[in-house]
């Protein structure tokens, strides 16, 4: 079974490998500095198996970097978000885990030649098309401490857990009746029509009271906090600028030889020069004045910048980041140790300018809240009065007395299908949320639009679509398959989670419970 899995699913298994590298290799960093033996404060066990501190701020890590890319300047970095992060972090170790138990059970597994090979088609591990050996031993190198049995047993694990997926999701079959049904449901139409509760046209009567604004700021500073900032002076030392310091006066050398030549003693040279770096602002911890004025450095600033970096240059490099905020140089205001930017080329930072996190006051973010506040109540009092309108409709009561009493317009439509371009989306799916009307009482709702206004929703009738375009058969039957096969796939992980015995001890040394009711509980679902 797991040979036609194979055979049927290598180009899903291929692309979720695929992503599952690229993020690793975003985390060379993390992982280097995380990676190490697996002993550690346990901090839950699945079926008697640990899992460890260690491994749940590496999952955290993972979280938390994908977040702030996803987000960008609206991600949350407040200890409640951390929180947060940590317990999605530990539910995704606790659910790997109790996969990976199933997998073993049920015997599956790939071939060691598979793994080799998917390894092999990695485009990060490879040159001109051709798989460097190079490559894949830096890659081992930094991200898993030269250990390669790891890496290799984590694509294994991957590639079982993508196929054991995959397999659940193709073995999954529809019926002909269930493609004809499918199709009336995607050509059915309706006649319909809204009420459209404008949310803006409640300011005029709209006064915010000083409490009010207050109580919002003290309850939400943390979205006032400004950002940890930090500007760096650092000096630079690269093996391309001590190149015009090799002589070769007097020296026969051939194109190639004195290009060798010239190598060697410029390495050489950045050797000698790196050992004095290092000394030099080892020993005048406070300061890289002795540093450039003894190796002829320029010691260079930077602008102020967060721990998200900069896009590009030296404030997009995540090693300088993270030694820039790190406790020895930003709090202690030590130099750092040298940082590799590439091969040949490092520098030593150290702090010049600090700005600490700190909440914005109330008078600079007043316009903000009040603007928030405003939003809020219009959207709330918009909301009111389509939910009396909705209560009224079904009541049966006349449309037409209750628009003039609200100053409101009703817009109705024949025959609109799902796809209808002249209708609000929300709107439109709201309609084909609702029921067939019974005996020509109408359907009605209401629902409130993400810009805060409220739409009252009627469906008068529904016309049922033909199944007569059998060309969309197999797109059909593609859709529906994908849709129960990940019913299927849910269904069958709730049924391993709801069997697993799950005992979560504490995400911290603190020992704070992730479920936050106790330091140590089982937690088992029956």
């Amino acid at each position: 079974m797991l040979q036609s899995f194979r055979e049927r699913m290598q180009g899903i298994v291929a692309w979720t490998i695929v992503i599952a590298i690229c993020i690793t290799f975003a985390l060379w960093g993390i992982q280097n500095y995380l990676h190490g033996d697996s002993s550690g404060d346990s901090i839950a066990k699945v079926n008697g198996i640990r899992i460890t501190q260690k491994k749940l701020m590496m999952a955290y890590e993972v979280l938390r970097k994908t977040k702030m890319n996803q987000l960008g300047a609206d991600f949350q970095n407040d200890q409640a978000s951390q929180y947060a992060l940590k317990k999605q972090a530990l539910d995704n170790l606790i659910k790997e885990e109790v996969l990976l138990q199933a997998t073993q059970k049920m015997g599956l597994f790939v071939s060691n030649n598979e793994v080799t090979g998917f390894i092999n088609s990695l485009p990060q591990f490879q040159q001109k098309g051709i798989f460097s050996r190079n490559k894949f031993y830096q890659f081992i190198s930094m991200a898993y401490n030269g250990n390669q049995s790891e890496f290799v047993s984590e694509v294994n694990q991957a590639l079982i857990f993508t196929q054991l997926e995959a397999g659940i999701r193709v073995s999954e079959f529809v019926l002909p009746n269930e493609i004809s049904f499918a199709n009336k449901l995607k050509k059915q139409t309706r006649d319909l029509g809204y009420i459209l509760v404008i949310a803006d046209n409640f300011q005029k009567d709209m006064k915010l009271k000083d409490t009010e604004i207050e109580d919002y700021y003290n309850k939400n500073k943390n979205k006032f906090a400004t950002e940890e900032q930090a500007s760096i002076e650092y000096v630079q030392l690269s093996a391309d600028d001590l190149k015009s310091q090799v002589n070769v006066a007097g020296k026969k050398l051939e194109g190639q030889a004195k290009s060798d030549y010239i190598k060697q003693q410029t390495m050489q040279l950045f050797n000698d020069q790196y050992d004095k770096l290092s000394d030099l602002t080892y020993t005048n911890s406070d300061n890289l004045t002795q540093a450039a004025t003894s190796l002829g450095l320029v010691i260079k600033t930077t602008v102020l910048f967060t721990e998200k970096g900069q896009k590009a240059g030296l404030l997009s490099n995540k090693k300088v980041i993270k030694a820039a905020f790190s406790e020895s140089v930003l709090r202690q205001g030590y130099n750092s140790s040298p940082i590799e930017i590439t091969p040949g080329n490092v520098i030593v930072l150290r702090i010049k300018k600090h700005i600490p996190k700190d909440t914005m006051p109330l008078a600079k973010v007043l316009p903000e809240i009040q603007k928030t506040l405003t939003e809020q109540k219009t959207a709330e009092l918009a909301k009111a009065t389509g939910e009396e309108l909705v209560a009224q409709l079904k009541q049966k009561q006349d449309v037409k007395a209750l628009l003039g009493k609200n100053h409101l317009q009703l817009k109705t439509f024949i025959n609109v299908g799902r796809q209808n371009s002249q209708i609000d989306t929300q709107i439109l799916k709201g309609a084909f949320d609702l029921p067939n009307p019974d005996s020509g009482i109408v359907s009605v709702k209401g629902i409130s639009l993400t810009n805060g206004d409220y739409a009252v929703i009627i469906v008068n009738k529904v016309h049922e679509g033909k199944d007569v375009n059998k060309s969309l058969d197999k797109d059909v039957r593609q859709a529906l398959q994908s849709e129960f096969g990940a019913f299927d796939y849910s269904l069958f992980i709730h049924e391993l989670m709801s069997k697993a015995k799950i005992k979560i001890e504490s995400m911290e040394k603190s020992d704070d419970s992730i479920s936050g009711d106790s330091t140590d509980s089982d937690q088992e679902d029956n």
